[in-house]
This record gives structure tokens, sequence and C-alpha cells, in this order.
């Protein structure tokens, strides 16, 4: 009992944990900032301070890149070679295919976890040419806002700042944008979850498929030798 009651505070730290809300900051006036926060710890993502090498971890890693030749040559096919050798390419398309829809709808749930807090953004489109000034701004409001109509339609935008204009004194444009959004882990997690269980999922109901129709052939071959 005294373990099974451990392992129930420890599932119960663990959904704790999940649902404390990770806070990310990403600011740019012309060099990124990013930056995380989780409660009261901040982390600083970019730009990250520059790391010194040292020679002996060079050499250490070169010295233990040797036995990995070595381990290729007595190592099992994959599934993917499985999959090329019995049916074909049209089988690693079809797999290839259904990876994608099955991470479509994972990055879906994702992003159905965020909320963007505040999403703020700020373009001066300028050219050295007047008419070269009013084609790109075209172009800038073409890309732009149905790119905000569709995060609005799969991410929740609380508060939101645009602000996109032409300007014909100036020869260069500017960018000035700041994100604050917060996600909860467990949906995050749960969202791979899923991904994992639809994955496997097809991968069972294939190989299913396959040994029915490896077993066709047999029993037919049979039939036909019993009217004989």
């Amino acid at each position: 009992m005294i373990v099974l009651y451990v392992l129930l505070a420890l599932l119960g730290l663990l959904l704790l944990l999940l649902l404390i809300p990770v806070h990310l900051y990403a600011r740019y006036d012309g060099a990124l900032r990013l930056r995380a926060r989780v409660l009261f710890l901040y982390v600083t993502l970019y730009p990250r301070p520059p790391k010194r090498k040292k020679q002996g971890t060079a050499a250490s890693g070169k010295k233990k890149a040797k036995p990995s030749s070595k381990a290729k040559t007595g190592r099992e096919p994959s599934q993917w070679e499985l999959l090329l050798r019995e049916e074909g390419p049209a089988g690693a398309i079809r797999m290839i295919a259904d990876l994608a829809g099955l991470a479509a709808k994972a990055a879906k749930r994702i992003l159905a976890a965020v909320t963007v807090d505040r999403l703020a953004l700020r373009l001066v489109v300028a050219a050295e040419e007047p008419a070269d000034t009013a084609v790109n701004y075209g172009k800038a409001c073409a890309v732009l806002y149905p790119a905000l109509a569709v995060l609005e339609g799969t991410m929740k935008i609380r508060r939101r700042d645009i602000a996109l204009a032409p300007d014909f004194l100036k020869g260069t444009g500017e960018v000035n944008g700041e994100v604050r959004l917060h996600v909860l882990p467990l949906r995050v997690v749960w969202a791979l979850l899923c991904l994992a269980a639809a994955y496997f999922g097809n991968t069972l109901r294939r190989q299913i498929k396959q040994q029915s129709d490896a077993e066709i052939p047999v029993g037919s071959s049979e039939k036909q030798t019993e009217r004989g």
C-alpha cells in the first residue's frame, strides 16, 4: 500500500506541474529577444550567452564516434525499410500522407491550447520609389491580414495591436513586434498522446491487414487442391 500511495502522490505532483502555465515572451525591435517564465522563474532563450568549447570534449567526441560505425553494420532494418521492401514507394507515400494528416491534427490541438495574451506588430513599408512603396504595401496587406485571420481561427488572441502603413518619405522600412502567450503543458501532452495513439493504431491496423492479405492465397490454394 505504501508503494501505491507513493505512486499516487507522484502522479498527483506530475499533474499539478502540468497544470502550471508556461509563459513565453518574444520581442523584436531590430534584435530578437525571447524568454520563458514558469511561476517566478525566468529563462532567457535567445540570445544565449556564448559557450566556451573545451578541447578535451572535442577529442573525446571523436573517439566515441568510431564504434558507432561498427554498430550500424549489425543493426536491424527499420520500419521504413521494411515498408519499402514489402509495399514499395506507394506504401511509403501512403505512410507519409497518414503521418502528415496526424501531424496536422496534433498541430491544431496544440495551437488551440495556446492563448496569445498580447500580439503587437508595427510594420512600416517604405522603398526608394513611391511606386515600389505602394506595390510592397499591397503585398504586405495581402499576406498579413489573411495570416491574422488564420491565427485567430486556430488560437485564442485576447489583445491585438496591428499597425501597417506605408511611408513614401523614408527609404527603408521598419518592423517592431511583441508577442506574449501562455500554454498549459497538460494540453500539449494530451495532443502528443493522441498523436502517438493514432499512429500506433494505424500501424496495428496496417499490420493486421497485411497478415490477412497474406493468408488469403494460402486458403484459396488449399481449396483448389481439395476440389482436385
